[in-house]
């Protein structure tokens, strides 16, 4: 048997935490699915169970919006005829693929922002919007849940192919687009987010790196779209299709300002613990941004771009119904998540003897701002 070497209780010392911290987030997500396990929520909610009775069908031959319909993306329904073969027709399948969701989401939200922010603003970060979700959960099983994997998985790949130059990466950004388009349209913000500051950056910097990324974005997302349309104008639904995922929908949403802000005031009370970080963190990205502006944008500056416009982005796209559901805001928690972790990250970087030297001078000014703005807004909002 070997010796040990001197230095490795020292590494083991240093790698527990890496180890220890998403085993224990993990626990925290499953926790919280477990509260909406078939075992305790015999019946499902309305949607849910709409998917789960459409799923059925699926599982047993029958062809979507034809045969069985709703005013879904068909993801979602393919995703309950999974789970139920997966289950052999329990619903425990599908409590499987949710738990694979969010505890995958759980993992690689953390694992981004321990890369971006550090290990304590990534706990912070990843905490948050965590036990945020059972606010918003309402029974499981929907969309935005299973979106949440989807929208870290974006920003994580694009952060990386940012980094590694593989544009492959950039390739899943857009079938993962795809993907979250054709479950639920409206849960696309942050790779829209992506390319809106890709375009940005290929249209005033003149960087052609940026149009090439975009191209393979922009490839990834008709790849899933094309097989989305063969598939259905094989089976002769190719109208039905349009019918129940886009039509009525768009005859479904309810387009008075009035209605939609009024949308949003709900989804902040809904996440009010979670707005306000998410609000400061977002006040002190712009601020940073405009501060770095003319460094180049590497690492975690590359992100602050995409946090920013993702912000407006998402809580537009949840208000194009003009109704307030709470699991409709459930898309808001990866970028409430990240934003989070940046505005702990900032207050980290304040009490460093090197932040005069990087320009953080006024950043207490601008966080003190960004904190009273927040809690100013705070009644506003009923909270």
């Amino acid at each position: 048997m070997p010796n040990p070497k001197p230095g490795d209780s020292a590494v083991w010392r240093h790698r527990l935490p890496d180890i220890f911290i998403p085993l224990l987030l993990g626990l925290l997500a499953f926790s919280i699915l477990v509260g909406v396990a078939p075992h305790l929520q015999p019946n499902p909610v309305t949607d849910s169970g709409i998917f789960l009775y459409v799923g059925d069908k699926l599982a047993n031959g029958s062809t979507l919006y034809v045969d069985a319909w709703d005013h879904k993306g068909p993801v979602i329904f393919y995703i309950n005829a999974l789970g139920l073969l997966i289950g052999g027709g329990s619903r425990w399948g599908v409590w499987f693929l949710e738990l694979l969701a969010v505890v995958g989401a759980t993992l690689l939200g953390y694992r981004l922002m321990r890369k971006v922010f550090g290990r304590y603003p990534a706990i912070f970060g990843s905490v948050m919007w965590l036990i945020s979700l059972p606010k918003v959960l309402e029974g499981g099983n929907l969309t935005e849940e299973y979106g949440l994997l989807l929208q870290f998985a974006a920003i994580w790949f694009f952060v990386r192919a940012g980094e590694s130059g593989k544009r492959w990466q950039d390739l899943c950004v857009g079938l993962l687009m795809g993907l979250a388009f054709w479950m639920r349209a409206n849960i696309i913000g942050i790779p829209l987010a992506i390319l809106l500051v890709l375009l940005w950056s290929a249209w005033r910097k003149k960087d052609f790196l940026a149009w090439r990324r975009i191209g393979f974005i922009v490839m990834g997302f008709f790849l899933v779209s094309l097989v989305v349309v063969i598939y259905f104008a094989s089976q002769g639904a190719l109208g039905a299709l349009w019918d129940g995922a886009f039509y009525y929908n768009l005859v479904y949403s309810d387009d008075s300002p009035g209605r939609r802000l009024a949308s949003i005031q709900v989804g902040l009370r809904y996440l009010s613990l979670l707005q306000i970080f998410a609000i400061s963190g977002w006040l002190l990205c712009i601020f940073e941004l405009v501060q770095t502006r003319s460094k180049k944008e590497a690492g975690y500056l590359s992100l602050l771009p995409v946090l920013i416009v993702a912000g407006p982005i998402e809580l537009v796209l949840v208000t194009i119904s003009g109704r307030a559901f709470p699991h409709y805001f459930m898309s808001w928690l990866p970028i409430f998540g990240l934003l989070s972790g940046y505005f702990l990250w900032t207050l980290i970087r304040l009490a460093q003897p090197a932040a005069k030297q990087a320009g953080f001078r006024v950043f207490p000014a601008v966080l003190s701002l960004a904190l009273l703005f927040t809690m100013a807004l705070s009644p506003i909002l009923k909270l």
